[in-house]
């Protein structure tokens, strides 16, 4: 059972909520969960974020969780994120993916993920991790990002916000074995 709100440290702040989207952060973590194939619109939405946390701190981390199983985006949209990537590659510390899923549908958000990332021409800036389960990303990505952030992060704290995010979209992601797919 995973804490949450209080439980395990402060509550994320919400960001946007839509059908199938909600975007949080810890200070400089952007936290995003997907639970419905994503829409231009709420990209746009992850993009204000992501200039916040450029402005704000310098840049940061983020952790998309993909939850019940969702499409995987129209090539526009596909697009603007390729575009969001690139955009804030200078700022950005490491992103983690959590892929609630496995077979053809977590292959081909693996390989949308590591087209974003690795044919990107700033693939070198920043470390990414596709990851099994909220805890896995958080657990992975908390030291990394510790490393150049003024804002340290707890791993409890980051995966508890993910939880509480994920009730919030209306859907948990399930627990499982920590694996990595990357």
């Amino acid at each position: 059972m995973h804490k949450t709100g209080s439980q395990a440290g402060r509550s994320p702040s919400i960001q946007h909520i839509s059908e199938g989207c909600v975007i949080g952060t810890l200070d400089d973590i952007v936290l995003v969960v997907w639970t419905a194939q994503p829409r231009i619109e709420q990209v746009l939405e992850l993009r204000k974020v992501f200039e916040l946390l450029a402005h704000r701190y310098n840049g940061g981390s983020s952790v998309h969780v993909m939850s019940n199983r969702p499409e995987l985006p129209e090539k526009r949209v596909r697009d603007e994120m390729a575009r969001v990537t690139q955009d804030f590659a200078d700022q950005s510390i490491a992103s983690a993916l959590v892929l609630d899923g496995d077979g053809f549908w977590a292959s081909a958000m693996r390989g949308l993920a590591t087209s974003l990332h690795f044919l990107g021409t700033k693939r070198d800036r920043f470390k990414l991790r596709v990851c099994a389960s909220i805890e896995q990303a958080s657990a992975w990505l908390v030291p990394v990002h510790n490393e150049r952030s003024r804002r340290p992060a707890q791993a409890d704290e980051v995966a508890s916000a993910l939880h509480e995010l994920s009730d919030r979209v209306g859907r948990r992601p399930k627990v499982r074995a920590s694996r990595s797919f990357l």
